[in-house]
Parts: C-alpha cells; structure tokens; sequence
C-alpha cells in the first residue's frame, strides 16, 4: 500500500487534480436545459454553457499559498512593464492574459515541491472566519486546481492597465513642476485605485449574477484555463471505451494544447515583423500605393498616422486587439467597425474639406512645421494630433497658456486667441458624448424592467433558471457593508487628499464626482456587460469640471481622474467576480484577492512611474525618439482644453454667478 507521501507526489495526482472531481448539481441536466431554454431570450445560456463547466466542487481549494506567491510576482511584473512601456510614443501594454500560461508550469512546480506540513493560524489574524475548528495553513494544499489558476489571472489583472492617478501626478509634478509631497502622491494613488471597490459591490447585483450581463471577454479566459485543467478523454475512458471512440473516429485530430502552442509560436515570431522589423505593417496606404503622385490632401486622408487611414490595412495584432475582435459578440464587432467607418473614413474627411469648425485645413500649414522644417506634419496639414493651435495656425504647447498659478495667462492667450482642435479631435470627443447618451438610453429601453425587480428582491431569490448563479449560492458572500465602508473610507480619504494634497478639488466636486460615478455605473456597465465594448467617461467628466471649474487646470485634472478610475476601476473589478461567478470561486476569496492586488500594484505603479521620470524625464519632454510621453502629454492637453479655454465660451452672466458660487 502506497503511503500519503506517495500519492501526493504522483504524476496522476498533480496533473488532472483527480481528487477534486465531486460535482454538485442542484437539478438533472435535461431539468436545467430546459428551463433555460424557455427563459434565454437572446442565447446566453448557449454561449456560456460553451465554455463554462456547468458543475463545481466547493471542497477545491481557491486562495491559497500558491496564489499568493505567484501572483505577487505577476503583478509586480506587469506592473512594471507596463508602467515603463505607457512612455513610450505608442503605447505598449502587455496582456494579464500571458499570466495564465506562466503560472500552470510554476504552480504544478510548487505543488510537486512544496511541504505538505499544516500549520494553525491564530483566531486574531482570521477576524471573519465562521468556522468552530481553528483555522488552518498549509504551503501545498494538493494539486494546482483551475481555481488557483483563476484567482492568479485575477491577482495579475490588477496590473494590467498603470493607474490613471499616475497621469495626474506626472502632468503636475513633472510637466507642470508644482511641488506636490510624496505622501500626497501616494495617497492619491491610493485612493483613485480603491475608488470603484465600493461602486461595484453596490452593483454586483445587476451586473454580475443575471445571466444576459455575459462579460465576453471572460469567455476566453476561461477557455484557456480550462484547457490546461480538463483532462484528456482517453484518460477518463476504459480501454474498450478508448477503442470504440478510435474506431469511431479514425481521423488524427490535433490535441488543443498542441494547437495552442503552434498558433502562440506563429503569432510570437509575426509580431516581430510589425513591431521592429517592418514597422510598415503596421498601417498600410492602399491609397499611399496605388497612387504615390496623388496630392497630400489625398495622401493625408489615406496615412494612417497623418489623416484618418482611407482604404488602409493594418497587419498588427496589437492594433486589431483594440477593437476586441475575439472576445466581442458579432453584433457589437459590427456596429464598432461601421460606427468606426462613418466617423473616421466618411464624416471627419467632409468636414475636413469644407472646413466645418472654420480652420480645419489650414491647421498645420506653416512651412515651419512640415517636412523642410520640425518634420511634425511632413504631409503639410494637421489632422491626426491631439496638439492645440494658435490664431496663425502653428502648434503651441499646454504650458505656455499657463501662468505659475496653474490659471490660464490672459496675456499670452490674447495672443493667441482663438485656439484651435483639430477636426479629428472634435468628431472624436462628438462620439464620445454619442455613446454616453446611448449607453443610458440602451440601458432604460431594454432592462429598465428587470433592474427594477433586482432592486425590490433579494438576489438568491432569482436566477432559478440559472445553474451557475444556484452554485455559487453554497459560498457565503461578501457582506454589503465591507464595500460600503470601503466607499466611506476611500471618499473621506478623497476629500483630505484633494482638498490640502495640492490636487485643487473642492469637497464639494468631489461629492459631485461620485455621484456621478454612481449615475453612470450601471448603464456603462450594461453596455459593456453585453457587448465587451468600454465606454469612456472621460472627456464627459472633462466637460463637466470645465464648466464647473473655468480656468482651474488642476482641479479639472482631479475631477476627471476620480470620475473616471471610479467607473474604469470598478468595471474592471466587477468583471473580475463575474469571471470568480464563471469558475465558482468563494466570493470572499475573490475580494481579498482583488484588494491585495490593487494595494501592491498601486505601490509599484507609482515608485515606477516616478523612477522613470526622475531619470530620463527631462529627456522625454525634450522629445526622446520613441519615448515622449504621448499619452501623459495629450491628458495635460485634454484637460487644458476644458479646464482653461471653456471658461471663455461661458455666457458672462452665467460665468459671474458660477464664480460667486466658488467663492461661497
């Protein structure tokens, strides 16, 4: 007879968990199939039950030691990586996604290694535990199971994106130079990256339980997972069912591990070519080709990196990802590549020709600025910047409106005056305001009924005709006053940061913030639920601070910070449980998880991000090749736009009142 040692070192035990195999099933397969057939109305069901094991075993363990360890190190790294990367001119980011095949090799390694030893915790560190027998530790709780896998994704998701905070901060204190203390900083991180806790535990209830909020970015996630956890059919099968299925099918198919390992293998050594060997790839003229002779308002409308990219192809994984064209249902893939269609190949241009805002094609045009002089618009025209223009058509930078207050200089603006966007910019910012509205409309016309009856019942009285909602409701849940006390925290810590941290943001915008925050959650978060398209709020949040606030730069930075980390961060968060609600992990689990990942890398983001700008800073804002800070420069630009220059389009009466108000 084998001993306890034995069996927990072999092959068998540590491969395909086969000690984790119990099923729990509240009803029959055929009871639960067709009961959803009655109640799906747009093949929900269908589309998860494809992907999404329809069983759990509540006895595997989640959160472990494993977990943490490999996690920690996933999020320290891309964390890193991408904050380092978000300086570049073109941004790059690499996808939590590749920590799902990183951590099965080092967690089938850590259970093959790890002692099995079981050590007693203390009551005092486990203040939340139900259990009568004290609780307990061990470094190998037993085979690396597909749960761990996912609480690790989820761990590394945190990362996955550098902290919106850390453009707020960067634009202050390195692009502006106001002396802001580190402390302040660091809170302030904090706090942006903590904000959207609160929302998404208040709004669990209708974008994670109900069956239609699908998450389809989840869906591959969970297939890769899965794929390194099921075990082969040859493994389960007897030896005379294994010659039946041979005789059945005779063709050799492909194993999916092998698949996947030759496609990840192509399209490993392709982005090679688009990225450093033939950056031409990237974005191809078709017009640019097939007529090289044509004018430059030709040529402009075809360059992608120009104009609008007419008739261009793009041979780049990372700019087709953008658009989500494997995780998206067709409908919305369609509806963003037509929506994307009308505006970019169609409108922007006529606008352009007949110049709708009044100096569309002149902007640019000063010798000085093309190809015989800075080389910023070699093509001769502007279109496809996010750069501000004075009254003689000729790029000026943020700073120089800004007087050492951080308050628009009336003198150097008299100067300039009027200050011009490129027609690019207001068709995008006219888009953004499009979707916004759409998202609330959307939201009332199809599911105003059922979030009426979520908001009037409790949440284990619903979803009978879901399975996968009924095995979740064996994990006790996360009660509604930790996200609520969350909230609290965080927005008493907002309004102390805001208010004295050098941030400029008046308690009163902070509060209106939130609530803002709170208005537009769950439409966005519908919209994004069903269709795996984001919404952002950001140039919303900008508009409204402008008026708000006229000429205070600063607090317009702040506000649109808050507002927006408040919904991005709480979305994120919300399609983490919704991805914990797929593979049945305790929701409890899950939330300490997510709160330990956004601690760590909120830390890391800021002393990387800091790091890097104390060493080559100066370079980058001199204009380092490759590495000039677009994304952080066209958020100060952003928000000057709004902050600094709204203030002169408000009625005086209107602008006098609001100014009595601030005063008050």
């Amino acid at each position: 007879m084998s001993s306890p040692e034995s069996t927990l070192r072999s092959p068998k035990w540590r491969d395909r968990n086969q000690e984790f195999e119990y099923e729990f099933e509240p009803r029959s397969e055929s009871q639960q199939m067709q009961e959803q057939s009655e109640s799906d109305r747009f093949g929900v069901f269908d589309i998860v039950d494809a992907v999404v094991p329809r069983h759990d075993n509540a006895k595997m363990p989640a959160l472990t030691f494993r977990v943490l360890i490999i996690g920690a190190v996933s999020n320290i790294a891309f964390t890193t990586i991408n904050t380092i990367f978000s300086f570049r001119t073109n941004s790059f980011e690499i996808n939590p996604f590749m920590t799902i095949l990183i951590s099965y090799p080092l967690g089938v390694l850590m259970a093959a290694t790890l002692p099995v030893t079981t050590f007693t915790i203390p009551r005092f560190f486990c203040p939340f535990s139900t259990s009568l027998n004290p609780p307990t530790f061990t470094l190998n709780p037993g085979p690396f199971t597909v749960k761990e896998h996912a609480l690790i994704f989820i761990f590394a998701s945190a990362a996955s994106n550098p902290s919106y905070a850390m453009y707020n901060i960067i634009s202050q204190k390195y692009i502006l130079g106001q002396p802001i203390g580190w402390g302040w900083c660091l809170l302030f991180s904090f706090v942006c990256q903590f904000y959207g806790y609160g929302l998404s535990g208040l709004f669990r209830k209708f974008l994670v339980r109900p069956a239609a909020m699908l998450w389809p970015a989840n869906l591959s996630v969970i297939a890769v997972i899965n794929s390194f956890h099921s075990p082969k059919a040859s493994d389960t099968q007897s030896p005379e069912e294994s010659e039946v299925s041979k005789a059945l099918s005779p063709q050799k198919f492909m194993s999916r591990h092998k698949f996947f390992w030759i496609a990840a293998s192509i399209m490993f050594a392709w982005q090679w070519l688009p990225s450093f060997i033939a950056p031409i790839l990237s974005a191809v003229s078709l017009i640019c080709l097939i007529a090289p002779n044509a004018n430059n308002r030709v040529k402009l409308f075809g360059s992608a990196a120009q104009g609008v990219g007419v008739a261009s192809l793009t041979f780049d994984w990372t700019l087709i990802s953008g658009i989500g064209p494997i995780t998206s249902p067709l409908w919305a893939l369609a509806n963003n590549l037509f929506g994307r269609l009308i505006f970019m190949w169609m409108l922007v241009p006529i606008l352009w020709s007949y110049d709708a805002f009044g100096s569309d094609n002149l902007l640019g045009t000063n010798p000085a600025d093309g190809a015989n002089g800075t080389g910023e618009f070699p093509l001769g025209y502007a279109l496809n910047t996010f750069v501000l223009f004075a009254n003689d058509n000729s790029p000026i930078s943020t700073a120089s409106l800004l007087d050492g207050s951080m308050q628009l200089n009336q003198t150097i603006y008299d100067l300039v005056k009027p200050v011009h966007i490129t027609t690019l910019l207001a068709v995008n910012y006219a888009s953004k305001f499009l979707s916004m509205t759409a998202a609330v409309s959307h939201m009332f016309l199809w599911y105003r009924e059922e979030i009426y009856v979520r908001f009037t019942t409790a949440a284990r009285d619903l979803d009978e005709n879901d399975i996968h909602a009924q095995l979740m409701d064996i994990y006790p849940e996360v009660p509604d006053w930790w996200y609520i006390c969350t909230l609290l925290a965080n927005s008493l810590l907002a309004l102390s940061v805001c208010q004295w941290g050098g941030f400029e943001l008046q308690w009163w915008a902070v509060v209106l913030s939130t609530a803002f925050a709170l208005t537009m959650f769950l439409p966005i978060g519908v919209t994004q639920a069903i269709s795996g398209q984001s919404i952002a709020v950001n140039v919303v949040a900008e508009l409204i601070a402008g008026y708000l606030l006229p000429g205070q730069l600063v607090g317009v930075l702040t506000f649109k910070t808050l507002t927006y980390m408040s919904i991005y961060q709480g979305l994120n968060l919300i399609q983490d449980l919704k991805l914990g609600h797929y593979m049945k992990l305790p929701p409890r689990d899950v939330f300490w998880t997510q709160m330990m990942a956004s601690l760590l890398a909120c830390f890391v983001n800021f002393v990387t991000a800091t790091k890097v700008f104390e060493t080559i800073g100066e370079k980058i804002l001199n204009g380092l090749e490759g590495w000039n800070a677009a994304s952080y420069q066209t958020f100060l630009m952003t928000g000057a736009v709004w902050g600094e220059l709204v203030k002169l389009t408000l009625p005086a009466c209107f602008a006098e009142k609001l100014h009595c108000c601030q005063a008050q």
